[in-house]
């Protein structure tokens, strides 16, 4: 998304700001917001695990960082709305004018004609503008490191699981500990990695950690390919759906036939999420 996101809309203006939804904003005021970010042109954009970093440069070549976490049910997308009495409504037509999508309470509007927009059917997205600053920022100093990036290796997946004594598809989870690792994810490296999810994080071994650190490359690797994961709200940019959802593996496969050894998927709950797993092959 972040890739397809550079391409439409980096060196575009902005020329307007709308929200309905002013808590997404953490309390900040939508016309304020508005008038700091009119005229800002974008220079550039980030993913810092499941955070969309937009890069701006204000009035005085003063930068910003406008940062949109979707959160469980939100998902940026581009075209061009319409105000109705219902709200915003896709003029753009496609798949942007399907159901999912036109639950939209965030806009950019942008030079160009068109529109950076938030459909977020439970509100649950949070949006953050903030100077920036040399290094990480600041609303996000708290996340774990990004498993997809060149810079992330076994060593560092080793020091971050040494000491923690939490069941790993919990701790795989904490974006505190690793960023960008959901529900979906946690179930899929696990199977591929064939690690039991309810196994404590510094239980595993050195020759299981090689196959978890290659299984977490390998899975997110092709959920980006794949334009991530549909199974409920979740949209690329030109609101179509991502087809990971096609090849789960395990994720709400329950009592399907285990892809590896025949036996059937089971499901739990851990810490109030669903794991999905074998029971023959993840010991």
């Amino acid at each position: 998304m972040v890739g397809d996101l550079k391409r439409r809309i980096v060196g575009r203006k902005i020329i307007g700001l709308w929200c309905d939804f002013p808590r997404s904003l953490g309390g900040a005021n939508v016309a304020g917001l508005g008038r700091i970010v009119r005229g800002a042109r974008i220079s550039g954009l980030e993913r810092f695990g499941k955070n969309v970093v937009i890069r701006l440069i204000g009035r005085g070549n003063k930068p910003w960082r406008l940062i949109i976490h979707p959160k469980m049910t939100g998902h940026l997308l581009m075209g061009k709305w319409k105000k109705s009495k219902e709200g915003w409504m896709s003029a753009s037509g496609g798949h942007l004018a399907e159901k999912v999508n036109q639950f939209i309470h965030f806009l950019l509007k942008l030079s160009r004609g068109e529109m950076l927009g938030l459909s977020d059917v439970r509100k649950f997205a949070k949006i953050t503008l903030e100077e920036e600053k040399e290094g990480y920022p600041s609303s996000l100093d708290k996340l774990g490191p990004d498993p997809t990036s060149d810079r992330f290796n076994r060593e560092d997946l080793a020091r971050i699981l040494h000491g923690k004594k939490g069941k790993i598809k919990q701790v795989l989870m904490d974006q505190a500990v690793l960023s960008g690792i959901g529900n979906i994810y946690s179930d899929e490296v696990l199977w591929l990695a064939k690690i039991d999810p309810l196994r404590r994080a510094d239980s595993i071994e050195s020759r299981e950690l090689k196959l978890l650190y290659a299984s977490i490359r390998r899975i997110l690797g092709k959920a980006i390919n794949l334009r991530g994961s549909s199974v409920n709200n979740y949209r690329d940019i030109r609101g179509r759906k991502g087809k990971y959802a096609e090849e789960r593996l395990v994720y709400r496969r329950t009592g399907d036939k285990c892809p590896r050894c025949g036996a059937g998927i089971r499901r739990i709950k851990i810490g109030g999420r669903s794991a999905h797993f074998c029971p023959s092959c993840q010991k």
